[in-house]
């Protein structure tokens, strides 16, 4: 199960970044599926404040919702998205 929250006063600490994924004006989706046994933090940069964050859940910890893909949320972001989590935490990304 992944969540969303507004921590626009006061952000939560972001673990470590796994990656970047550079802005791209023409990204349309992208979806990441966690692959460890810690939840990992999809982080959607703002130019123009805090960021927003995702929680994604480990595959059986909540659910059997281990993905998050932008498009079923109805949150298009064509800006630099990062992915945190655990040091050697696994997932899978695509954007498209």
């Amino acid at each position: 199960m992944s969540t969303e929250a507004d921590w626009s006063g006061s952000p939560p600490a972001i673990q470590t970044i796994l990656a970047t994924i550079p802005a791209n004006p023409a990204r349309t989706n992208f979806t990441i599926q966690n692959q460890s046994a810690a939840v990992l933090q999809l982080i959607l940069d703002h130019p123009y404040g805090n960021p927003t964050i995702f929680l994604v859940s480990p595959l059986g910890a909540i659910s059997q919702h281990d993905c998050l893909s932008l498009r079923q949320l109805g949150t298009p972001h064509p800006g630099q998205i990062r992915i945190a989590g655990a040091a050697g935490s696994q997932f899978a990304a695509a954007e498209y």
